[in-house]
């Protein structure tokens, strides 16, 4: 696709081959004119001469006015003729134009004594259509010329009577008609040119991607032989990719696991679990949703790894974990907080639903024994929900906190409400 600077070279070189174009046509167009003007002018002449208006007394008489004005409008065209075939400047084919109309002003003034337009329409609309030109020029030139006719008219006579003024409207039709076909004459012209200019660049354009393209192709035949050569090797490396692929996202899927999830109990760590709560308490506030939150501590669990060893306090801490995963709902969320320390997030749940759910959980956990040494095990916990006036999730956490050591200072293995 051509760029703005190609397609305004294109412009410009369609532009001066239009004005060679122009030049040349007017050239034959006004050599073809000027013979039949001439034609014209030499029998005008000859019935003066015939009829006695031409006098050779050095003075010009009334009746000689078209005899004067006709030996002008030959002398142009004498001009025109002479200038052959040949192209010539803008201004040069311009001037001549403006000579004829000069001349064809005279002799409408001429007509204009006897209310008629004959000369004007037989010169200015031949004028108008065969003269190739812009339209500001044609505006110019034969405006010119039309005002310089009303001038003359109105220096002859100048009473204006209802005739006149009839003879004015006929001329300023004819003036407007002229320039009128003048005008679309020259723009279908000018479509005709732009039409063939651009057939002939996309021939030009056309016979070049032609030779590129056969250029190409051969190219393309030298690189499909080497591309078959390669395909093979592509076919291994991409077999051995995509196992290295799926080997890559089976790691990846692990890290990720590993990343938000606790190592020793499986669920989730403080980082998961944060971003969980950030993104429920967000949708509780926008659609008005109840959020419940436990806080769940394990009572005595120092003892248990002062007394049997950190090892089995490891597996008192997974056991606890799966039966805690086990008992809530698949929507609620489970994160360790730290050491003994849990959290439950319970979207789309009251205080009173919420505090049931964890203490059968407390019932059920008091009731099991845990660990391969079967020990007793309880835990403390704190509930609370969203309240209208917290901004922070980390209040909802706080109170939750905080009614759980109410349930330590207590007596320990209880649920309290905050």
């Amino acid at each position: 696709m051509q760029s703005f600077p190609q397609r305004a070279a294109v412009a410009m070189d369609c532009l001066d081959e239009f004005e060679a174009y122009r030049a040349v046509q007017n050239a034959r167009r006004r050599w073809i004119y000027s013979l039949l003007v001439l034609a014209l002018v030499a029998l005008y002449q000859g019935v003066y001469f015939l009829t006695n208006r031409v006098h050779f007394d050095g003075e010009i008489a009334t009746d000689e006015y078209y005899p004067v004005a006709f030996t002008w409008l030959g002398l142009v065209a004498l001009l025109g003729a002479l200038a052959g075939t040949r192209a010539r400047p803008r201004w040069a084919n311009d001037t001549w134009i403006a000579l004829l109309l000069s001349a064809m002003a005279a002799l409408a003034v001429l007509d204009g004594m006897g209310l008629q337009v004959t000369a004007y329409v037989l010169i200015a609309v031949p004028a108008a259509t065969l003269h190739s030109t812009s339209p500001r020029r044609a505006i110019l030139l034969h405006g010119a010329a039309t005002l310089a006719v009303v001038v003359g008219v109105l220096q002859l006579a100048p009473q204006v009577d209802i005739a006149r003024m009839v003879w004015f409207v006929t001329l300023g039709v004819c003036f407007v008609s002229a320039l009128y076909v003048g005008v679309y004459v020259e723009k279908a012209r000018r479509d005709e040119f732009r039409a063939r200019h651009a057939l002939a660049v996309a021939n030009a354009e056309l016979e070049q991607h032609s030779r590129l393209l056969a250029h190409s192709n051969t190219q393309l035949e030298a690189g499909n032989q080497a591309l078959a050569e390669r395909s093979e090797e592509l076919a291994r490396a991409n077999t051995e990719l995509l196992a290295r692929g799926r080997a890559l996202e089976e790691a990846n899927r692990r890290l990720e696991q590993l990343a938000m999830t606790d190592p020793l109990t499986g669920v989730a760590n403080r980082r998961l679990f944060f971003e969980m709560l950030d993104r429920e308490f967000s949708r509780a506030r926008r659609y008005g949703h109840p959020l419940a939150v436990a806080v769940l501590d394990l009572d005595d669990f120092g003892l248990i790894n002062k007394q049997h060893g950190m090892i089995v306090g490891d597996e008192v801490l997974g056991r606890f974990a799966l039966v805690l995963s086990d008992h809530v709902r698949s929507a609620d969320i489970v994160g360790r907080y730290g050491g003994e320390e849990f959290v439950v997030l319970m979207p789309d749940s009251g205080l009173h639903a919420a505090e049931q759910l964890i203490e059968r959980l407390r019932e059920r956990v008091a009731a099991t024994p845990f660990g391969s040494r079967a020990l007793p095990l309880s835990f403390s916990a704190g509930v609370t929900v969203l309240l209208a006036e917290d901004s922070d999730p980390l209040e909802v956490i706080k109170r939750g906190d905080e009614a759980m050591r109410r349930a330590k200072h207590a007596g320990k293995n209880r649920v309290l409400c905050a």
